[in-house]
This record gives structure tokens, sequence and C-alpha cells, in this order.
């Protein structure tokens, strides 16, 4: 797995590397971005990744990241 970062503000830009699919071995790369700060915890998260895959792109959009959040149990009991 490699990582690359920004050299000024030390955010975590991309990470490429080999993984295991249900489609075999494949070269994934995954690009981070739109930090902005977590609500209550002077941090910064990206709101947008962007997986790259042979077999198809993924974008995943944050519009909210609530740190420490109460989950009720129930959420995670089968159906």
């Amino acid at each position: 797995m490699k990582a690359w970062f920004d050299a000024e503000t030390f955010q975590l830009l991309r990470t490429s590397g080999v993984r295991f699919t249900d489609q075999g071995e494949a070269e994934i790369t995954t690009e981070f971005s739109d930090y902005r700060e977590v609500p209550g915890t002077g941090m910064k998260a990206p709101y947008m990744m962007k997986q790259i895959m042979p077999f198809g792109d993924i974008i995943m959009r944050f519009s909210e990241i609530k740190a420490n959040a109460e989950i009720d149990d129930a959420r995670f009991r089968k159906p």
C-alpha cells in the first residue's frame, strides 16, 4: 500500500495498492478531498472519497460527519 500526503497540511490525499476482491486481485486507488472540520473536534476529515478500480469507480460524498455519535444497538441486529 502506498500513501500520498499534502506536504503543508499533512492530510492524506491518496492511497493505492493491490487488494483482494470478489473479482480477484485489483489495483485500487482511493482519493481523499474536500477536507472540512468535524464539529466539536478541531480536526478535519475528507468529506469526499473516490475509489478508482478496474471494474468501476465509487464516489462517496458525506454531508455530515459526527464524532463519537451515539448509535442505537438495534441498528446492528439481524433483520
